[in-house]
């Protein structure tokens, strides 16, 4: 999760939402990701997409079987669902968009366990990991 709180650092001071992610291999982060969306004007880049796909032209491959994504902020369902197209097996999230103040509330009561549930798709989560500096850089950097 520091990695993924470094990428998040880089988010907030190229003017982006302060959120990162990394990707997790057997040990190894083999993707890495921040929020471009303002820099790059395009929408879709949230942290973990790009670690997706940075993931992804590594590997030479879509598929992504036996990976850890950890991410700063509990991932949208755009974000949510590529994690599960890509065949991500564990999620571990920092901040819940709960958490976030002020609230987000144009994701309402949204979790990803409620997505997944919807979906019947099955992904290890774990949560609550570095919670208070994942919510201070996202804080930090509010938009």
């Amino acid at each position: 999760m520091r990695l993924a709180l470094e990428e998040g650092r880089r988010a907030g001071a190229e003017g982006n939402l302060a959120i990162g992610s990394v990707i997790v291999r057997d040990g190894a982060v083999i993707g890495a990701g921040r929020n471009t969306i303002h820099t790059e004007g395009d929408p879709t880049n949230h942290a973990e997409m790009a670690a997706i796909r940075d993931a992804c032209r590594a590997l030479e491959t879509a598929a992504l079987p036996g990976t850890t994504l950890y991410t700063t902020v509990e991932p949208c369902p755009m974000c949510l669902w590529a994690i599960c197209l890509a065949g991500v097996e564990a999620l571990v999230i920092g901040a819940r968009h709960r958490d976030i103040r002020p609230p987000r509330v144009h994701y309402g009561t949204y979790a990803v366990e409620a997505l997944l549930a919807m979906t019947g798709r099955r992904i290890d989560i774990v949560a609550g990991i570095l919670t208070d500096d994942c919510i201070a850089l996202r804080e930090a950097y509010e938009r």
